[in-house]
């Protein structure tokens, strides 16, 4: 386990853990019904790069804000974690 103390950011702790767990079950996704996907740290790190270059391409640099607009899905943490290691400022917004 990894003592989040130590860490500035939600970024550099699971670049940490991406080291340290890389084969070891990241997140599952599932719905009521059954398991959709499984991914390894590693998997989940290949997709979060993969990303964040496209990001990058796209002209998001360093301090940049960005939103994420989809549904809660596995999708949507593997952007949240591109969008970091842009070092980008992920913005929330909350509907009533």
């Amino acid at each position: 386990m990894l003592d989040l103390s130590k860490y500035q950011s939600l970024g550099a702790a699971l670049k940490d853990a991406l080291d340290q767990f890389a084969n070891e079950t990241c997140l599952i996704e599932s719905d009521r019904e059954r398991e959709k996907e499984r991914l390894t740290y590693r998997e989940f790190q290949q997709r979060a790069d993969l990303l964040a270059r496209t990001l990058q391409d796209a002209g998001l640099e360093p301090n940049a804000r960005a939103a994420i607009i989809m549904t809660n899905q596995s999708k949507w943490l593997i952007s949240a974690y591109a969008i970091f290691f842009c070092g980008g400022v992920l913005v929330l917004s909350t509907t009533s």
